[in-house]
């Protein structure tokens, strides 16, 4: 978080970063179970 507010970026945009990662790393998750089945 602090490589993103030296960047200017504010919360708001940190929290919808470290959102969109986890909703990423969930699909990626599902895909290899799918892949794996």
């Amino acid at each position: 978080t602090l490589g993103l507010r030296l960047l200017g970026a504010d919360a708001q945009w940190t929290f919808l970063l470290i959102g969109l990662l986890i909703i990423a790393a969930v699909a990626v998750d599902q895909w290899i179970r799918k892949v794996a089945a």
